[in-house]
């Protein structure tokens, strides 16, 4: 039998709601949003960006690996090379625990670079964007 460690902030959770555009009498102008999900995408990120930093370069010795938005992640790198090993190994570390990324909501914007490459989720390829919109302002 495969036994694997879970955080133990995935035991417990608190269900939020919150109101998306339109008429909010209607049900499904509402999402749930499971608190758990939070500290257990840190506990992700920890582990998978403990071994190697491959984010931006922040102060003399520092790097910024990510930016969390509630439940979301912005997933930070200098290189197309460093932003797939990164994807990949917090796409194996949330498998590990039961979560999963999900492609059809990903996307990667790219800065200053010139490099054509996809980077991949679950051998996919992840839409390109030219903006980002934060859906919590």
């Amino acid at each position: 039998m495969d036994r694997r460690e879970s955080p133990r902030c995935l035991e417990k959770g608190i269900l939020i709601k919150l109101p998306k555009k339109g008429d909010l009498s209607q049900c499904n102008n509402w999402r749930g949003i499971n608190l758990l999900s939070v500290p257990a995408i840190d506990w992700v990120m920890k582990r998978a960006t403990n071994q190697q930093p491959r984010g931006i370069t922040w102060k003399a010795f520092n790097h910024l690996e990510d930016e969390d938005f509630a439940d979301d992640i912005a997933l930070l790198s200098h290189s197309q090379k460093y932003m797939q090993e990164k994807t990949r190994s917090v796409e194996t570390t949330a498998r590990s625990i039961g979560l999963k990324i999900s492609h059809s909501k990903s996307k990667v914007m790219k800065i200053n670079t010139k490099s054509n490459s996809d980077v991949l989720i679950d051998g996919k390829s992840v839409e390109n964007s030219t903006d980002f919109e934060y859906l919590g302002s």
